[in-house]
């Protein structure tokens, strides 16, 4: 039987490998964060596959969230004093600096902000763009306390970016028209 907890209330404290550290702690930001993005991305993944034109979204942001689990396991490696072998490579960041690549030949220049919405699917992917800067946010705050790794700094920086595409990629894959902001 899996237990989900321990019945003896933690006090505002959580163990993690052998340190106890208060809730409060940035590295608990980071996470949840992190774990907050995973689970949007899980959302979006799941509309997209219900149309044929948004699969291949839909397995960029599975793949995206390969990477979201590696960046955990650095980030909680990093709290416990540990070095992981697991941790965002290199090669994510060029994986996401391609797919960018290849979103951008797809879609119109960009000439206005866009208003988000314009497909249930681009808003979806808009608000865990949002997320995304938040997860970004956090990491650089933590990375005051403790030493984050500049691969890891760069992939959460060009995530946003991807998210960005990926929102786009989905209006245009259905056919939906993207409006910008009147400024009235």
């Amino acid at each position: 039987m899996t237990v989900f907890y321990t019945g003896k209330g933690d006090k505002g404290k959580s163990h993690l490998g052998k340190k106890i550290l208060g809730k409060q702690d940035p590295l608990f930001e980071v996470l949840g964060n992190l774990d907050e993005l995973n689970c949007l991305l899980g959302i979006c993944r799941q509309e997209a596959l219900q149309n044929k034109k948004t699969r291949d979204v839909a397995q960029t942001l599975r793949d995206v969230q390969e990477i979201l689990f590696n960046a955990q396991a650095e980030v909680a490696a990093v709290g416990m004093g540990i070095t992981s072998k697991i941790g965002v490579k290199q090669h994510n960041t060029d994986d996401m600096e391609k797919w960018i690549g290849d979103i951008d030949r797809k879609v119109p220049m960009l000439k206005n902000f866009i208003v988000p919405g314009a497909s249930s699917l681009s808003a979806r992917i808009d608000l865990a763009r949002a997320v995304s800067r938040r997860v970004e946010r956090s990491i650089v705050v933590y990375g005051k306390k403790k030493k984050i790794s500049p691969t890891l700094l760069q992939f959460s920086n060009r995530l946003s970016s991807l998210l960005f595409a990926l929102g786009r990629l989905a209006n245009i894959d259905l056919r939906k028209k993207e409006e910008k902001p009147s400024y009235r």
